[in-house]
């Protein structure tokens, strides 16, 4: 049994030609009410005109009569078949005389094919046959009509979700109301849709500008409300994170490279989409023997999740050009060595370093003795690899002697 369908309305038949939905057009399906006890009082008719056909036989021609009957029966379903398929595609206004036209040459066609004295009881067969046959194809054509107008109004609804555009969707979702989608489902559909339309927005400018978006991230900015949605977004926010910050790292080390600064604006972006933070306000100097062996070993034991990270500090780093060039081409060099061998090397100098091996720790003698070794270090590594290097390092403290501090001194005289 097909349900009852009385009053429902479908927007025309436009739904997947224009942007955006007419302004409250509706048509009613008339016609598909009442379908079933149609079809039933039909099926009836039928049966009453298969027993009144037989009837008008001769009493002797009757049991060949009623076989010519049996198979014209299956001639007229071939014939309602061959209907449909005539009329499948075709924009039809007026149902039952598209029908009648079609199917009425084949019929009398098949009529006349009968022999004379069943022809009668053929032709109100056939008119049987056809009535049915015309409800049901109706039926089902109607029925095709109000899925495909769901399913343009779906498709219209999802690419309007798709491309972020909240004025469509909202209109979208008005014209469904009370004809797709039931009033009470309307506030949970509108609130899913939105969310996922707010994501898209999202993604699309994360895309198109990552900076901006990101900046805008960091703000008070409207967010998805569906859990999923937001999860989604932060995962669009982090791979645009990294893709953004290295083409500016990028981008940054080429204008060094070139005597220029970074360019300011995006600058401006990469602080407000916290890709850097501001560095102290001081005046650009040199490094200092203490700082730059600091930056080597921070280049030394970065993690591979903040190479872009530490290249973006090093470019805004206040110091002259020429040095944040030479530490950004130290960064060069060692991307092609091991990163656990080139840690564990610089952290077993630093420990050297603050054993007092090198001299005191703190002095700029020192600092100056640790940094030449971590800038030796690179290529004991590219020419030997680890156990070379950690060879270099075991000899290191015999070859150059234990450094007396002030501080110790001043500690053994205590003990006196």
């Amino acid at each position: 049994m097909y349900p009852k369908m009385e009053g429902m309305a479908i927007l025309i038949n436009e739904w997947g030609t224009t942007p955006m939905p007419p302004s409250a057009p509706h048509l009613m399906l008339q016609g598909i009410a009442g379908m079933d006890s149609a079809a039933r009082a039909l099926g009836k008719g039928l049966t009453d005109a298969t027993e009144g056909a037989a009837e008008l036989l001769h009493e002797e021609e009757q049991v060949t009569g009623t076989g010519e009957l049996a198979g014209f029966a299956e001639r007229l379903r071939s014939i309602g078949r061959e209907t449909r398929e005539m009329m499948a595609g075709r924009s039809i206004r007026d149902w039952d005389a598209a029908w009648q036209q079609t199917s009425e040459p084949l019929l009398t066609e098949a009529v006349n094919e009968l022999p004379e004295n069943v022809r009668e009881a053929g032709r109100r067969l056939a008119r049987a046959y056809n009535a049915q046959e015309a409800v049901r194809a109706r039926r089902e054509y109607d029925l095709g009509r109000i899925e495909s107008a769901r399913m343009s109004w779906q498709n219209c609804l999802d690419n309007a979700v798709k491309s972020g555009d909240t004025q469509a969707l909202e209109a979208w979702l008005q014209a469904g109301r009370g004809v797709f989608v039931a009033e009470d489902g309307m506030e949970p559909m509108r609130s899913e849709l939105q969310s996922r339309s707010c994501l898209a927005q999202w993604q699309q400018r994360l895309q198109q500008e990552p900076l901006r978006a990101l900046a805008d991230l960091q703000k008070d900015a409207a967010r998805p409300e569906r859990e999923r949605d937001a999860r989604s977004l932060e995962q669009a926010a982090v791979a645009a994170r990294s893709s953004a910050s290295a083409g500016l790292a990028q981008s940054w080390q080429q204008a060094l490279a070139q005597g220029m600064e970074p360019d300011p604006e995006s600058v401006r972006l990469a602080r407000e989409a916290g890709l850097v933070t501001p560095p102290a306000a001081r005046e650009m100097t040199p490094l200092s023997p203490r700082e730059k062996s600091e930056w080597l070993s921070r280049i030394d034991e970065r993690d591979e999740a903040d190479e872009q990270t530490l290249r973006l500090q090093i470019a805004l780093a206040p110091l002259p050009i020429q040095e944040r060039n030479s530490l950004l081409q130290r960064m060069d060099a060692t991307l092609g060595v091991p990163a656990a061998d080139r840690r564990s090397v610089s952290r077993r100098l630093r420990k050297l370093y603050r054993r007092g091996v090198l001299g005191c720790p703190g002095d700029d003698i020192a600092s100056r003795r640790l940094s030449r070794l971590q800038e030796a270090s690179l290529s004991v590594l590219q020419q030997g690899g680890a156990e070379a290097a950690a060879r270099w390092v075991e000899i290191l403290p015999a070859a150059g002697g234990r450094w007396v501090c002030f501080s110790d001194m001043q500690q053994k005289g205590g003990k006196r």
